[in-house]
């Protein structure tokens, strides 16, 4: 009897002790949104859709040299595609008034470089599917290696090209 609770007392002080080892807190998960402002221009734009063919998912990505990391506690609030999308379409789309043009378009690379301590943004767009692909190949500085500061250099270069698809358009009516 002696040795029966003896052997459950070490087993319960050995399994504490082990677990007590092992166990990572909690973490909360952290979201990230890009905040566009609205463009000022001549025309009304809006984007169909930005298919997202990068390696970048949910998760936010970073590289250096050739490895890829995907961080389990910062994502996106929606997958690269429909995130770009949503912030081009706040920034160039204007209520009330019919679209003069519709983009649609694709996301080849969407991650940090820390190698080069850039934000790397690239893909194309065109005109209602029309065989006329216009690329873009943007990067942005990194300012710091936080979470945060690849978001701020992301927005930057949804900024861009929302500045850059403006000045595509025409007139609105």
């Amino acid at each position: 009897m002696k040795n029966k609770a003896f052997t459950s007392l070490a087993f319960l002080l050995i399994s504490t002790v082990f677990c007590g080892c092992f166990y990572a807190g909690y973490k909360p998960v952290y979201e990230y949104d890009l905040d566009i402002e609205p463009v000022p221009g001549k025309g009304n734009i809006c984007i169909a859709v930005m298919r997202n063919s990068s390696s970048s998912g949910i998760r936010i990505q970073t590289r250096t040299g050739f490895e890829t990391e995907r961080n389990a506690y910062h994502n996106w609030v929606i997958e690269p595609g429909a995130l770009v999308s949503n912030a081009l379409n706040r920034a160039l789309c204007r209520d009330g008034v019919k679209p003069a043009i519709v983009l649609r378009g694709e996301i080849e690379c969407f991650e940090a470089d820390m190698t080069n301590r850039v934000f790397r943004f690239s893909g194309f767009y065109s005109e209602n599917r029309s065989a006329d692909k216009i690329r873009f190949d943007m990067t942005a500085p990194l300012r710091g290696s936080s979470p945060a500061a690849v978001v701020l250099s992301a927005t930057e270069c949804v900024r861009r090209l929302a500045a850059r698809m403006n000045s595509y358009g025409k007139p609105a009516k």
